[in-house]
């Protein structure tokens, strides 16, 4: 809900709560999307493609997705 596709074809993170955070944590919202999804196959591969996309840690996207999920 916190994603937006511009007209290029690339996808734009909404923060609609105003909170201030490591870039890292933003892309833990994508990570607590579809549960069943991220469990049926490797967890770690939605963490590795979005650190691949943005260039940021993907230790630190998958821990604070770990996060979000509690």
């Amino acid at each position: 809900m916190n994603t937006l596709q511009a007209t290029d074809g690339t996808f734009r993170l909404v923060d609609p709560d105003d909170l201030l955070a490591e870039p890292a944590y933003d892309l833990a919202i994508v990570m607590r999307k579809d549960a069943g999804e991220l469990m049926s196959g490797d967890p770690r591969q939605r963490s590795r493609r979005l650190a691949e996309l943005s260039g940021l840690d993907e230790m630190a996207i998958w821990e604070w997705g770990a996060l979000e999920r509690l």
